[in-house]
């Protein structure tokens, strides 16, 4: 299984102060990717994780104090999805668009030192 590392930012719109990019990834290439915590997610739980979530749809630096953003776009791509959509992204997974109210993180942003999505979350391990 390849690891991922984080979700890049793909595109900044500089005017709306909103920064586009994969929230999580579970899939590339056909292939379930493994998370930090040694996890694989399946497609129904990262979507039922991501309509909760929804439900808030608010963004923290760090996953840690204060409210900086707030997600404007938000979809689950999942391999259904995409083909009735008639794409292939390569990737299955959570695309998100955040709109940066807080300066300071909008900076980090802008100048490469947050460079890429990252979901936090709670889960209880079940046995196979």
């Amino acid at each position: 299984f390849p690891v991922t590392i984080g979700s890049p930012i793909n595109k900044v719109n500089e005017e709306q102060r909103i920064a586009y990019g994969w929230a999580s990834v579970i899939e590339e290439n056909g292939v379930p990717v493994v998370d930090h915590q040694d996890e694989v997610i399946d497609v129904e739980e990262l979507t039922k994780a991501v309509h909760d979530f929804m439900e808030i749809r608010r963004a923290k630096s760090m996953h840690v104090g204060k409210r900086t953003g707030t997600i404007v776009e938000s979809m689950v791509f999942s391999a259904d999805v995409q083909k009735a959509l008639g794409i292939d992204l390569k990737k299955v997974g959570w695309f998100i668009g955040v709109k940066v109210h807080d300066d300071d993180t909008w900076k980090m942003i802008k100048d490469g030192t947050l460079k890429a999505f990252s979901i936090g979350g709670l889960a209880e391990k079940e046995d196979a």
